[in-house]
């Protein structure tokens, strides 16, 4: 990779640094003529585009390529599976969410719910019976328009609430305990009184987040996203035979067929995403207007990170003139990320983007614009102390200039214990 020289006009940097694949047959059934095909992304930066043969829990990948060769990788080297043409999850939601921690959230027709559990008929993993403790949230009836949606979310993760809280469908909030949902409506405690609205009266209820439960999960796990929507945490994940099983976060088994997963994303030791991070120090300076602070996996406006209309999981959404900087640990070997400008940015969107590493420029982009597809970015910080990540002005000053750092990510180097010495 090319390293971008040093620019003077970063020399005020220095004060913010000073604040502190292998190939092998496996005997195993061919791969369904419906399994769709993968690019597997991994933390050298090489990808392998196929379809999965099998995972195992241990770790392992099976991958067979357009020319019928067999790949089988070790499962600690991958980043993730994405489908090799994106496809956009179903535009116009035909149920309900449930609102879960950590991004998590699963679609499906709601049964029932009291006190301790909510019942879900999923269209992708059929019933499933969830602890009422660890749902942030859910809708009572699907928004039909995505830009609804997207609102419903926000106000059930934004956790400003103190108590239960009903979202009712004429815009009023009241915030009450909830105690039951069934056919007939929502009923709830208010004053200690038992109440009862109908359904078509309650557009969705914000559980009390002092109350919420986010289960640890320790070791390796994957983040999924499936085509309806639906994201979901798992662990002890296996894919055979086109189908996929994997364990929720809640101790929920879950099954489903590999043509629904939209994508695949491994976290382990090795890949640790920056909005999991606490920034060291973060600097926004407007070319004019507010300057709005940066965003964990969202754009600076709150809204999902989407780039030429895909959505991205995870990242940073920034605005220009920005520098956010993370002290780096001796472990962290390269940083990766994608850069582009969110589609929020509209045309009149530019901007720079510039990784340094103890106030050094390594890394340089063109001027970007709205449009353009994501930018691969990886530097090597080995041995450094900071890591800064810069948006930097384009051609049309601080106008529309939402930027996102997409899949941010430091690569860690784990070197394996060795075994104890016999006798000791």
């Amino acid at each position: 990779m090319k390293i971008a020289s040093r620019s003077s006009r970063w020399v005020w940097t220095l004060w913010l640094v000073g604040a502190g694949f292998c190939s092998a047959a496996q005997d195993a059934p061919d791969p369904l003529p419906s399994d769709p095909v993968f690019d597997a992304l991994f933390i050298d930066g090489s990808i392998i585009t196929g379809r999965i043969r099998s995972m195992s829990p241990e770790g392992e990948i099976a991958l067979v390529d357009e020319q019928g060769m067999d790949h089988v990788l070790r499962g600690e080297d991958l980043v993730k599976l994405f489908r090799n043409r994106p496809i956009v999850t179903q535009k116009v939601p035909d149920a309900p969410l449930v609102v879960l921690p950590l991004g998590d959230q699963i679609r499906g027709q709601l049964d029932a719910a009291n006190e301790r559990t909510i019942s879900v008929r999923s269209s992708i993993f059929g019933a499933l019976s969830i602890p009422l403790e660890v749902v942030v949230g859910f809708s009572i009836m699907p928004d039909l328009n995505p830009q609804t949606e997207e609102r419903t979310l926000f106000d059930l993760r934004s956790a400003d609430r103190e108590s239960d809280r009903l979202y009712l469908v004429n815009g009023d909030e009241r915030d009450v305990t909830f105690s039951a949902l069934d056919e007939s409506g929502v009923s709830y405690l208010d004053a200690n009184r038992l109440q009862k609205l109908p359904k078509e009266m309650v557009h969705a209820v914000g559980l009390d987040p002092g109350l919420l439960q986010i289960p640890e999960i320790p070791g390796r796990s994957f983040d999924l996203v499936f085509t309806d929507a639906t994201r979901l945490r798992l662990v002890d994940l296996s894919v055979r035979e086109g189908r996929m099983k994997g364990r929720t976060r809640f101790g929920v088994e879950v099954e489903s067929p590999v043509d629904r997963i939209a994508s695949i994303h491994a976290l382990s030791e090795t890949i640790v995403y920056l909005s999991e991070l606490e920034a060291a120090r973060e600097v926004t300076v407007a070319y004019v207007g507010p300057a709005r602070p940066v965003q964990k996996n969202k754009t600076v406006f709150g809204h999902p990170i989407t780039v030429n209309g895909r959505q991205f999981l995870r990242g940073l959404g920034t605005q220009s003139r920005s520098l956010v900087a993370y002290r780096l640990q001796p472990q962290d070997q390269r940083f990766q990320a994608c850069v582009a400008l969110d589609d929020l940015a509209g045309p009149l969107g530019n901007v720079v983007f510039r990784v340094l590493v103890d106030g050094e420029e390594r890394y340089a982009s063109p001027p970007v614009s709205s449009g353009v597809d994501p930018i691969a970015v990886d530097v090597d910080v080995s041995g450094g102390q900071f890591l800064i990540l810069a948006t930097e002005f384009g051609r049309g000053g601080g106008v529309r200039d939402y930027a996102a750092w997409i899949e941010a990510r430091l690569i860690r180097e784990f070197n394996d214990p060795e075994p104890p010495v016999a006798g000791n």
